[in-house]
C-alpha cells in the first residue's frame, strides 16, 4: 500500500509541475493497476477514485489551465473516474483469470498423476489376485476363490468409475456428451448399481438398503447417464461413510415424478460446504482426509441431471450424514 500512495504522490506531483506541457495523467494507471492486481477489486476501485480526485484537483489548481467551457473540468473528472475504475476492473479480472487458469493447469497435472497412480495400483492388485487365483484353482479352494473374485470386482469398480468420471467430464466440457432420453425402467439400473457397489460396500462392512417398487415404473431418461449418476452418488456415500455405517438407495415413484435418493450416515457437511459442494473440483476438508478424489463426480452428476431438466437436492449435517436426491418425470 505504501508503494501505491508513493506512486500516486509522484505522478500527481509531476502532473502538477509539468502542467500543460506534458500529460502525465496516463501514469496514474501505474498505482491503479498495481492495487487491482495485488490487492483485489475493492482496493483497486478505491485507489482509482483517489487517483481521479488527485488528477481533477491538480486540474483545478493549475491557474493557466484554460478551457473554452467552464464545465470541461467537471467532465474531465467524470471521464477520468470512469476510465480509472474500468481499468481497475479489467486488471482485476485479468489477474483472476490467470490465477484460475494456473490452478486448473496444476489441477490437471495432479489429476493425471492421481489417475496414473490409482490405475497402476489397481492393476497391480488385479495381477496379484489373478496369480493367486491360478494357484487356488489348482488347490481347489472355493472360499478363497470367492474372496479373490470380490477383490477383482472391487478393483474393477474403482477403475471403471474413475475412468468414466474423467471421460464424461471432458465430454461435458466440450459439449460432446449428448443425452439420449428414452422410456427407461430404473429398477434394473438400481439393481446394477447395487451389484456394482457390493464389493466396496462389503469391504467397508457397510449396510446398503435398496428400496423400490415391485412393478415397472418408467421414466424419461438416458439409461447410461442415469446409471453413471446413481453409481457416483452411491460411490460417494461409500467413500465418506465410516465402517459399520448404512446407505439407503431409494426409488420412489409418484403420480407425475419419480424420486431418486441416496442417503448415508457419513461425515456430512456444514452449511458453508453445502453452498460450494456442487462447484467443480471442490472438496470439503473432512472429505480430503477421508478419501482420495478430485471433486468431479458430484459436479458431473449435477450437469447430467440438469440436462434432464431437473436438479440435485442436497441435505446434510456435519457428522450426521448426507441425503442427495433428484426427480425425473414418470412416463405412462
Amino acid at each position: 500500500m505504501v508503494f501505491v500512495f508513493a506512486a500516486m504522490f509522484c505522478v500527481g506531483f509531476m502532473d502538477y509541475v509539468t502542467g500543460e506541457e506534458y500529460d502525465f495523467s496516463i501514469f496514474y494507471l501505474l498505482p491503479i493497476s498495481f492495487a487491482a492486481w495485488s490487492m483485489g477489486l475493492k482496493t483497486g476501485v478505491a485507489v482509482s477514485l483517489a487517483n481521479a480526485a488527485v488528477w481533477v484537483g491538480i486540474d483545478f489548481l493549475i491557474d493557466h489551465q484554460k478551457y473554452g467551457y467552464s464545465q470541461v473540468s467537471y467532465w474531465n473528472s467524470l471521464v477520468g473516474c470512469v476510465f480509472f475504475v474500468t481499468v481497475s476492473v479489467l486488471v482485476w479480472k485479468l489477474n483472476k483469470t490467470l490465477k484460475r487458469e494456473k490452478a486448473v493447469s496444476e489441477l490437471k497435472t495432479r489429476m493425471i498423476s492421481f489417475v496414473s497412480h490409482e490405475i497402476n495400483n489397481s492393476l497391480a492388485s488385479m495381477n496379484i489376485a489373478l496369480a493367486l487365483l491360478q494357484e487356488e484353482n489348482r488347490a481347489s479352494s472355493p472360499e478363497r476363490r470367492k474372496e479373490l473374485y470380490e477383490i477383482l470386482a472391487s478393483v474393477y469398480s474403482v477403475i471403471r468409475q474413475t475412468s468414466l468420471n474423467f471421460l464424461n467430464q471432458a465430454r461435458m466440457q466440450e459439449g460432446r456428451l449428448v443425452m439420449e432420453k428414452r422410456t427407461t425402467d430404473p429398477r434394473k439400473i438400481i439393481s446394477d448399481t447395487a451389484e456394482l457397489m457390493r464389493p466396496l460396500v462389503a469391504e467397508k462392512q457397510l449396510r446398503l438398503a435398496v428400496t423400490g417398487p415391485d412393478t415397472p415404473v418408467f421414466v424419461l431418461a438416458d439409461p447410461d447417464a442415469l446409471l453413471l449418476v446413481i453409481t457416483n452418488l452411491v460411490g460417494n456415500a461409500v467413500k465418506y461413510t465410516p465402517k459399520n455405517g448404512s446407505i439407503s438407495l431409494r426409488f420412489v415413484p409418484g403420480p407425475a415424478e419419480a424420486l431418486f435418493e441416496v442417503e448415508d450416515t457419513g461425515i456430512g457437511m456444514n452449511e458453508e460446504e453445502l453452498k460450494q459442494i456442487q462447484t467443480p473440483y471442490y472438496r470439503t476438508e473432512a472429505g480430503k482426509k477421508k478419501a482420495k478424489g478430485f471433486g468431479i463426480g458430484l459436479n458431473l452428476c449435477r450437469e447430467i441431471i440438469q440436462a434432464h431438466g431437473s436438479s440435485l437436492k442436497i441435505e446434510s449435517k456435519e457428522g450426521a450424514g448426507t441425503r442427495i436426491g433428484f426427480s425425473l418425470p414418470v412416463q405412462r
